[in-house]
C-alpha cells in the first residue's frame, strides 16, 4: 500500500513524504535520525535487509535508514507521528472518480466515497458480476439486471429475471394447447388428466383387453369399435370364463390333495404323541426317586485383544497413530510483536502422559525466545515430571520426541507441515532425562526452534498448532 496516491489540490511539502517510497505518508513513522516513513514502507525495509547486511550482534528487527545510512533498531529508534499524521490528513485533496467536482481533505475522503455518485459500484443482485456507476446503480437494480427478482405472471413464484423464460416453458398454470391437437386449452398441470381421461384423440386400449381383444384405437372411436365387435368380445368372454374355470378346477385338485396329506400327518403325530406318554409313564414308575447331581464348571473367558484376562501381562506401545498432545496456543501475534522483550513470555502446556502408563511431561514455550537467543527464534523445550508409573519404567528418558508446526493453510494442497526431532544424549540431558525426585526436571530442547518472521505462514486465527509425538526407541 506504501504512500497515499491522491489528487492533491496544493503542492505539497517534502516533510510529508515518506524517504522510502516518496509518497505522502500513510500512518508515519519517525526515526531516532529524523527521517520520516510510511509504517508498511519501515516494515518492508526491515524484511528486506538480509542476514548477510547484518553483522552477529545485530538484532533481527534492525535496518538502514534510506537516507543518511545509519543503523537503527525497529522497536527502540521508531515512533509513530501523530502530529504528521494529523497534517497530512488536513490536506485537501480531489475526488478520484472521474468527473467528480467534489473536494475535501484527505480524512474525509472515505466519508465522501460512502455516497459519491460517480462511484464505481457492483451490482446488489446475487450473480450479477456488472458494474457501474452508483448513480445508475438503482435503475439497473430493479429494471435492467437479467438477474433483479420478479413474480411468475401465472403462477407468482419469485425468480430471477434470467430465468424467466426457461421457466415459462415448465410452468404448471402456463395455459397451452392439448398435445393431441384436439383443440382445448388448459393449464399445464391439467394436460396429464385430461389426456388419461378426457382427450378424444388420445389412442386407448379396447376395454376388453383383458378378454384378449388387442385392438387400440382412438378415445372417440370406442364405442363404434364395441358396437361392431360385439360378437367377437363375446366370444373371448367365454373362452376367458372356460379358461377360468378349468384353473379353478386344477387349483381345487391340489388343494384337496395338500389336506389329504395334511390330515395323514396329524394322524401320524398323534400316534407318536401317544407312545412318547406311555414311555413317560413307564419311566416314572420304574424310578422312585430322582437325586439331584451337583455339576461345577468353570467360565472360559476368551482372551481379547486389549484387556487384561487372569494371569496375564499387559503391555503398552509408545508408538501412538495420534500426538500425545495437540496445543492451541491463541494470541500469538501479539506476544511475536518486536516491543515483547526476549525471554520475558513463557507458555506451558497442560501435562500429559507418553501412553497410558507412561512418563508425564510438559512442553515449555517461549514465544520469542529465551533471554540467551536475541536472534529472532522462539524456543520450544521438553519438561519430565514426576509421574504416576515412576517405578515401573525404565530410566533415564530416552524416547524419540518429534514436535511439530501444523500448517493451517486453507488449501490442503499447499500445507507444509515444520518438524524436529528432539532425541535425548545422555551426555547432555543427565539430569532432565533422569528420574524425577523433584514435582519436575530441568527443560531441555531447541532454543532455536523457528526463525520468528517465516512463522506467519502456521499462524489461523491468531492461533499457533503444535503437536507433540512421543516415539519409542528400542535400545540394545
Amino acid at each position: 500500500m506504501a504512500g497515499y496516491k491522491e489528487i492533491f489540490v496544493n503542492s505539497l511539502d517534502e516533510d510529508v513524504k515518506c524517504c522510502f517510497c516518496h509518497l505522502p505518508l500513510r500512518e508515519p513513522v519517525q526515526t531516532r535520525c529524523g527521517h520520516r516513513l510510511c509504517r508498511e514502507c519501515l516494515e518492508e525495509l526491515t524484511q528486506s535487509t538480509t542476514k548477510d547486511e547484518k553483522s552477529d550482534n545485530d538484532d533481527l528487527f534492525s535496518f538502514t535508514c534510506p537516507v543518511d545510512n545509519v543503523k537503527l533498531d525497529y522497536s527502540m529508534d521508531t515512533f509513530l507521528d501523530k502530529a504528521t499524521e494529523r497534517k497530512i490528513l488536513s490536506l485537501i485533496i480531489r475526488c478520484p472518480n472521474g468527473s467528480c467536482e467534489w473536494t475535501g481533505t484527505l480524512g474525509e475522503k472515505e466519508k465522501h466515497l460512502d455516497y459519491c455518485l460517480l462511484l464505481v459500484v457492483s451490482c446488489t443482485n446475487e450473480n450479477c458480476k456488472e458494474s457501474m456507476v452508483r448513480k445508475d446503480l438503482d435503475e439497473h437494480v430493479t429494471v435492467t439486471c437479467q438477474w433483479r427478482m420478479i413474480h411468475c405472471s401465472y403462477c407468482s413464484v419469485p425468480l430471477a429475471k434470467y430465468y424467466e423464460e426457461e421457466h415459462i416453458n415448465v410452468c404448471a398454470k402456463y395455459l397451452v394447447e392439448c398435445p393431441n391437437a384436439c383443440g382445448e386449452a388448459m393449464l399445464r398441470e391439467k394436460i396429464t388428466d385430461h389426456t388419461e381421461n378426457d382427450c378424444p384423440l388420445e389412442i386407448v386400449a379396447c376395454p376388453y383387453v383383458h378378454m384378449g381383444c388387442d385392438l387400440k384405437t382412438k378415445r372417440n372411436q370406442v364405442e363404434s369399435h364395441l358396437q361392431s365387435a360385439t360378437s367377437k368380445h363375446l366370444d373371448l368372454a367365454c373362452l376367458n370364463l372356460l379358461s377360468t374355470q378349468e384353473k379353478f378346477r386344477e387349483k381345487t385338485s391340489k388343494l384337496e390333495e395338500k389336506v389329504s396329506g395334511l390330515e395323514k400327518q396329524i394322524i401320524e403325530m398323534k400316534k407318536v404323541n401317544s407312545f412318547l406318554f406311555k414311555k413317560i409313564v413307564s419311566l416314572s414308575t420304574t424310578h422312585e426317586s430322582v437325586h439331584d447331581e451337583k455339576v461345577s464348571s468353570t467360565p472360559i473367558v476368551p482372551s481379547i485383544s486389549g484387556f487384561k484376562l487372569p494371569g496375564e501381562r499387559m503391555e503398552f506401545n509408545f508408538m501412538n497413530v495420534t500426538p500425545q498432545l495437540s496445543w492451541k496456543i491463541s494470541g500469538i501475534t501479539e506476544m511475536l510483536k518486536p516491543p515483547e522483550p526476549y525471554g520475558k513470555t513463557e507458555l506451558q502446556s497442560e501435562p500429559f502422559y507418553s501412553s497410558i502408563n507412561g512418563y508425564k511431561m510438559k512442553v515449555s514455550f517461549y514465544p520469542r525466545g529465551t533471554k540467551s537467543n536475541k536472534n529472532g527464534y522462539l524456543s520450544l523445550f521438553l519438561v519430565i515430571m514426576k509421574g504416576e508409573y515412576d517405578e515401573a519404567l525404565s530410566w533415564p528418558f530416552r524416547h524419540k520426541v518429534v514436535f511439530t508446526l501444523i500448517d493451517q493453510k486453507r488449501e490442503p494442497e499447499k500445507r507444509s507441515d515444520f518438524s524436529m526431532e528432539l532425541i535425548p544424549d545422555p551426555s547432555k540431558h543427565a539430569k532432565s532425562c533422569a528420574k524425577p525426585t523433584q514435582v519436575e526436571n530441568a527443560r531441555f530442547g531447541f532454543s532455536r526452534f523457528h526463525l520468528i518472521f517465516p512463522l506467519w505462514t502456521y499462524i489461523l486465527d491468531d492461533c499457533l498448532l503444535l503437536e507433540v509425538r512421543i516415539i519409542r526407541i528400542k535400545h540394545d
